[in-house]
């Protein structure tokens, strides 16, 4: 589908082809109210939540008590904890709405793809 839902991903752009398919696979719902904001910054929790949704959302029951910001980590987050997909930062804290860094998605991406033990 080559227009999407979102009010501010416009036909023809690069982008909009895949924000149309993953919007029609559940995989990315927006950020309310009809937008996308293609060119916001995606939090360390945004992205996994994508990788979660596109995964099946799996039951994830993992232990993430050990870090000081548990209590703001959502389902998702907890799954790739439990995967190894993402861990923790300095300081024992996942930083749920940090701002995802490039290195980072490069490396959550290996992970993904090609288990926790995958070099880089």
């Amino acid at each position: 589908r080559e227009v999407s839902s979102f009010n501010d991903v416009p036909t023809g752009k690069y982008y909009t082809e895949a924000v149309s398919w993953a919007e029609d696979k559940g995989i990315i719902n927006g950020t309310g109210v009809g937008r996308f904001e293609p060119t916001r910054f995606i939090t360390r929790q945004e992205f996994v939540t994508v990788l979660w949704r596109a995964s099946g959302s799996p039951v994830a029951e993992a232990d993430v008590s050990s870090f000081g910001d548990a209590e703001d980590i959502a389902d998702a987050f907890a799954w790739a904890v439990k995967n190894g997909v993402i861990t923790g930062k300095t300081g024992d804290k996942l930083d749920p709405s940090g701002v995802l860094t490039r290195a980072e998605l490069a490396q959550i991406m290996v992970r993904y793809l090609y288990g926790s033990n995958a070099a880089a």
